[in-house]
Parts: structure tokens; sequence; C-alpha cells
């Protein structure tokens, strides 16, 4: 009996690769989720939980489009930054558009990375989240220190 796949039936894997057509498309399912008022209230509580407040250096570990970096964006303003990174350069091009469109383009910092090896130092961040990502992320352990 052979072993399963990890993430065969996974929208993102090969998330780094895909062109800027089918990030738009993935993008437009995680805004739809990401206005749902289940998940509106449900990161309005954690972020309240975890404290984000102004000023503060915040990280969004597989940022995707965006959704909760740009929550984070306007917690943390007007002098503080919400870092969103991601494997996939284009669904990092199309949060930046959204975080532009939304007005939080100026505290949004979007970088190219992967979470099991994050290209940052040590204590660089007041907050660091990963929302529901580790669940695509084969060897996702790996970023858990």
């Amino acid at each position: 009996m052979s072993q399963p796949v990890y993430g065969r039936f996974d929208m993102l894997q090969g998330i780094s690769t895909i062109d800027l057509e089918r990030a738009r498309e993935i993008c437009a399912r995680l805004e739809l989720r990401g206005r749902a008022e289940d998940e509106v209230a449900a990161r309005a509580a954690y972020l309240d939980l975890i404290g984000v407040t102004p000023g503060e250096r915040v990280l969004d570990v597989g940022c995707g489009s965006g959704v909760v970096t740009r929550a984070m964006a306007k917690r943390v303003g007007p002098n503080g930054m919400a870092v969103g990174l991601d494997p996939s350069p284009a669904l990092l091009a199309v949060a930046r558009e959204l975080a532009e469109q939304e007005g939080v383009g100026d505290l949004v910092d979007l970088r190219e990375g992967d979470a099991r090896w994050l290209p940052f130092g040590d204590a660089e961040f007041d907050v660091v989240l990963a929302v529901t990502s580790l669940s695509h992320i084969p060897d996702g352990e790996q970023a858990i220190p």
C-alpha cells in the first residue's frame, strides 16, 4: 500500500509557481471567505486577544491575499508595520493591489518567503501569526520553532 501524497487535494499546492490569473482566482476565494460574518468576528476576536496595537511590527506568515495582514495594518497604524510573507509572487502581487485599494498600502510590507525558513531576525516582530497556513505547508512542523 502506497503512502498518501501530501496536499494532493490542497488548492494551494504548488502555489509558489502559479501565474497571476490563477492567483486572482485563489485570492477571490480567500477574500470571499475573509468577508464572511463569522470570519470577520473571529479575526477581530483573535486580534483583540493577542493585543495588536498601534506602532507594533507584526508578521502574517502565509498571508495569501492579505486579509489578516490588512486587518493588522489597520490596528498598527499609523506608525507600525504589517508584514505579510507568502511563497507566491503572484499572490503577493494581488495582495499589494488589495492593500492599496483598502488604503493601507503604506502600512503593509509584502515579502516572498517560506514559513519553514523565515527570512527575518530574532525578535524582529511584536506579534507573529500563521492563520490557516500551517495546514498547507509540507513538513509544517519545521515552521514552528
